[in-house]
Formats: structure tokens, C-alpha cells, sequence
């Protein structure tokens, strides 16, 4: 059986850890972003459109094993499509 991602054998503790600050920079990035639209345009309005990213997120996969389910993920479906 291949071995593949971090459990290799032979990686080095800084190989290991380098994902972690850059999740972190990329966290600042994304919070300091959401404050600052969420003041410009509302906190409803965030809080709405990052719950409708996250559930169109979650159906990306879905509708990559089966490109045909990708308009109804997106909500272009027959009836009041594009």
C-alpha cells in the first residue's frame, strides 16, 4: 500500500509545521476582510452570504463527480434558470 501526505517517513518537524502559520496568515486575512464588509454593508448581510457560500461549498464536490448537478447547485435549474 503507497504512504502519501504526512505520514512519509523521513519528513522533518519544520516540513510538518509550515502548513499551520500560513493557515493562520490566511485566517487574519480572511477575518480582517468579513469585519470590514460586514461594517460596510451589515451584519446580516455577511452572515447570509458566507452561510449560502458555505452550503454552495459543500455541493462543489458533489457536482464534480457529476457535472449535470452542477446547475441545481448553483441554483440554475430549469424552471427559473439562466
Amino acid at each position: 500500500m503507497a504512504r502519501c501526505g504526512l505520514f512519509l517517513p523521513g519528513l522533518r518537524p519544520v516540513t510538518l509545521a509550515f502548513p499551520f502559520p500560513l493557515h493562520e496568515s490566511c485566517e487574519i486575512v480572511t477575518n480582517l476582510l468579513g469585519g470590514w464588509i460586514a461594517a460596510r454593508m451589515g451584519l446580516r448581510v455577511t452572515l447570509v452570504a458566507g452561510l449560502a457560500l458555505q452550503v454552495t461549498a459543500l455541493g462543489l464536490p458533489r457536482a464534480a463527480v457529476n457535472p449535470e448537478k452542477l446547475r441545481s447547485v448553483v441554483g440554475l435549474n430549469e424552471a427559473g434558470g439562466e
